[in-house]
């Protein structure tokens, strides 16, 4: 059967489509597609001899150099409708009125509306949706050494103020009160061993909790009630002494330690503006909170519900605990009220204050009743007092009162005691207590480098799903693991088109905007 010539060949130059599938365009509709192509300027040949898909190259009229800059063509037999895309990967010299391009089916634009994407495993794409938090799939990018900025500290910190900050507590085992006197004298203690211990944060204990006043109050008041205890014999009743910050002491008897919110002023903020706000999220910038003494806790801003804040608490104990709880946090499912303790973190930094002890002054106090019993009071008395005792005094005494004697005369040559001294905090000289709060984030360079890889190729999202190719205003990039689509279309043209998706594809919506990543392409 004889079929006459009738088919219509176009060829282009400068179609920004690359035979590789790294870039193609997106047509809204069939006719569009062809618009474009019936918009470009071609050279067009009619009444052409059939056309086969599965050839390899065309033969046309003319000498080949008058094609060395066309890289492109469509071919159509009439009366089919269907229209094939081809690129020309080279130009061939046949003779001197004859040239042969060589053809590669431009599947995608060939067979774009004949198939239909179904549920894919997507690996990267660009999303619906760019709100921070909204995409937050572990990308396992490089991020380099992360910066550190301070932001502030719980309680906060101000310069030459810590002493007002913080507040010197005493745990004993007895009630005491103090009157403060002149300035620069010991205050007055006076010991009561008769009341009863209170309740303390809702549990009974056997301790009574004093607070002396800040840093610089403390010392007088401290050194009165060491003295007292000495000599009162009850120095062993005093178990701790340590510094609690002031906003969170709140004394005995309470049914519970109370909490002070501490607010974190918004510093999520980059060296730059990037186009892709995943930037915002963890591990590309995140919240940082340490005692700077083993104590730390990494928080993600995106998964704060309201505002980024901490509830700080102290329960007084002898060996305190700066409990902290982020607000609004990582929310318990079934419980939105209630804070996600999980995330608790527990300081034991707190200084603990040390001090000394008179030894001969404590010796004296604990062998009182012997001593009055070997009637060797006075003597010791003096010694007290800065008189030693001499050779005849000594001589004039007899058997377990020369033994205690000579007791004495150690205790007397023993220098003050050191107590407390093992808790000591070597960051409390330098003003440091507390919470310190830190925004990590990748430097300025790693930010652009992500940025321009999240621009390029989208998101992580390893999800079974219809793949996104028309989300963004310009382009979208599509990745697949495993590419299914259905329609009517060769076999070997759908196993291209697999091969595409799962290589990587970017679709764009105007065919002139190909490779300008300029634009602005969040989500409309």
């Amino acid at each position: 059967m004889y079929i006459l010539p009738d088919a219509t060949i176009k060829i282009y130059e400068n179609v920004p489509f690359d035979s590789n599938y790294q870039n193609t365009c997106l047509f809204a509709s069939a006719s569009a597609q062809r618009s474009y192509f019936n918009g470009l300027p071609a050279k067009t040949f009619t009444k052409f001899t059939y056309q086969r898909a599965n050839r390899d190259y065309i033969q046309v009229s003319g000498i080949a150099d008058d094609y060395f800059n066309v890289n492109y063509l469509s071919f159509q037999n009439t009366p089919t409708s269907k229209i094939f895309y081809c690129f020309v990967d080279s130009v061939q010299y046949v003779n001197v009125g004859c040239a042969r391009l060589s053809i590669t089916i431009d599947v995608q634009q060939t067979y774009m509306f004949d198939y239909e994407l179904l549920d894919c495993y997507v690996e990267r794409e660009h999303s619906v949706t760019d709100k921070i938090g909204d995409n937050i799939v572990e990308e396992n990018l490089p991020l380099g050494e992360l910066e550190y900025n301070y932001i502030t500290s719980f309680p906060a910190r101000e310069a030459g103020i810590l002493e007002q900050k913080y507040s010197v507590v005493t745990a004993t085992t007895f009630r005491y009160t103090y009157k403060e006197g002149a300035p620069g004298d010991l205050p007055t203690i006076i010991i009561d061993r008769s009341s009863a211990p209170l309740t303390v944060d809702g549990i009974p204990q056997g301790l009574f909790y004093t607070q002396l006043g800040d840093f610089d109050k403390a010392p007088l008041i401290l050194k009165a009630l060491v003295d007292e205890a000495t000599s009162g014999n009850v120095i062993d009743g005093i178990i701790s002494i340590f510094a609690c910050p002031s906003e969170l002491w709140h004394g005995a008897g309470a049914d519970y330690s109370p909490y002070v919110t501490y607010k974190v002023p918004y510093h999520n903020k980059l060296p730059f503006t990037p186009k892709n706000n995943k930037l915002y999220t963890y591990p590309y910038t995140r919240l940082l909170v340490t005692d700077l003494s083993g104590c730390d806790g990494e928080f993600r801003y995106e998964r704060f519900k309201v505002e980024v804040a901490f509830s700080g608490t102290m329960p007084l104990q002898p060996n305190p605990v700066f409990l902290l709880i982020p607000n609004s946090y990582n929310q318990v499912i079934g419980l939105p009220s209630v804070p996600n303790y999980n995330y608790m973190l527990k300081s034991t930094a707190l200084p603990q204050i040390s001090y000394t002890t008179d030894s001969f002054k404590e010796w004296l106090a604990q062998n009182r009743f012997s001593l009055l019993l070997n009637g060797i009071t006075t003597t010791l008395s003096l010694a007290s007092a800065g008189t030693p005792p001499t050779a005849a005094t000594v001589a004039g005494m007899a058997g377990s009162a020369i033994s205690t004697m000579t007791e004495a005369v150690r205790a007397m040559q023993l220098p003050p005691q050191l107590h407390n001294s093992a808790a000591l905090n070597s960051l409390a000289p330098a003003g440091i207590l507390g919470y310190q709060v830190f925004n990590q984030r990748v430097t300025e360079q790693y930010e652009r480098i992500i940025d321009d890889y999240f621009t390029l190729y989208g998101y992580a999202t390893n999800r079974l799903k219809v793949p996104n190719r028309n989300s963004r205003p310009h382009w979208n990039y599509v990745k697949t693991n495993w590419c299914n689509l259905e329609g009517d279309i060769p076999a070997d043209a759908r196993q291209q088109l697999e091969e595409i998706y799962n290589r990587g594809i970017t679709f764009w919506k105007v065919p002139s905007e190909i490779g300008n990543y300029s634009l602005d392409n969040s989500p409309s």
